[in-house]
């Protein structure tokens, strides 16, 4: 009696890099962010923007200095989703001054 929807296999588990893949429209956003700033986003080794790629499955490119700035312009790009993901924890790590990012729960 009742099959029910469970002939449907499971969601796929998104694959960066997979155009159409996703419901959502990609969006590109940018912010500036200081110079000096720079580094505690970008971590030891490219930790820290590794992390903010991983956790928020957004392209993250941080564009050289404009001559005569101050800013850096921080491109992300994904779903909106991602985007406001990885614009939290850059953020995040900036306020604390390149730490780790606690976990948002």
């Amino acid at each position: 009696a009742g099959q029910g929807s469970r002939g449907a296999p499971p969601p796929m588990p998104g694959m960066p890099g997979m155009p159409g893949m996703g419901m959502s429209a990609q969006v590109t956003s940018r912010m500036s962010i200081p110079n000096a700033s720079v580094g505690a986003v970008i971590g030891k080794g490219g930790s820290n923007i590794s992390q903010v790629r991983q956790i928020s499955g957004a392209k993250v490119k941080i564009h050289e200095l404009a001559q005569g700035s101050q800013e850096r312009v921080l491109e992300m790009s994904g779903t909106n989703e991602q985007v406001m993901t990885a614009q939290q924890l850059v953020q995040a790590f900036i306020a604390n001054g390149g730490a780790s990012a606690p976990p948002q729960y």
